[in-house]
């Protein structure tokens, strides 16, 4: 059993907002946007009080697809 005050991996290394729009080269303020607006439904991890996005190929891919226009939501 993990203790409470113990920190799992993913949660370290997962992209938050600010690294994520860094590798995309586009503003948090634009990813905040789309969260807000439901275009990337996402919920803030509860224990960091931070979006975290899976550490996958395929969250960044949809993220540009999002910028670029050809999806409308990213789930």
């Amino acid at each position: 059993m993990q203790d409470s005050t113990q920190v799992r991996s993913w949660e370290v290394f997962s992209p938050n907002v600010y690294s994520s729009a860094s590798t995309l080269d586009i503003t948090p303020h634009w990813i905040y946007d789309r969260i807000y607006n439901g275009s990337i439904q996402i919920t803030k991890n509860a224990q960091r009080g931070l979006y975290l996005f899976p550490d996958e190929p395929a969250t960044l891919e949809g993220v540009k697809q999002l910028v670029e226009g050809t999806v409308n939501t990213l789930c």
